[in-house]
């Protein structure tokens, strides 16, 4: 079992990072409307779909088998 290294774990918190910050502006929007998905639901959403992509990447490879 090999164990990740702190530039792969950085990569991921950068990606992250970013799937947060591009779901903020959806969020505050929706939240200034006052729709029932708002400031809290978009981000973290956000962030659980860019993990489980970046799990599927680090598990399966960046090549699908199709």
């Amino acid at each position: 079992m090999t164990f990740p290294s702190w530039s792969e774990a950085l990569t991921h918190i950068f990606s992250l990072a970013i799937a947060y910050a591009l779901a903020l502006p959806v969020g505050w929007d929706r939240e200034k409307d006052e729709r029932s998905a708002g400031i809290r639901t978009f981000p973290l959403v956000a962030i659980a779909s860019c993990g489980f992509v970046l799990v599927g990447i680090a598990i399966l490879g960046r090549t699908s088998p199709a």
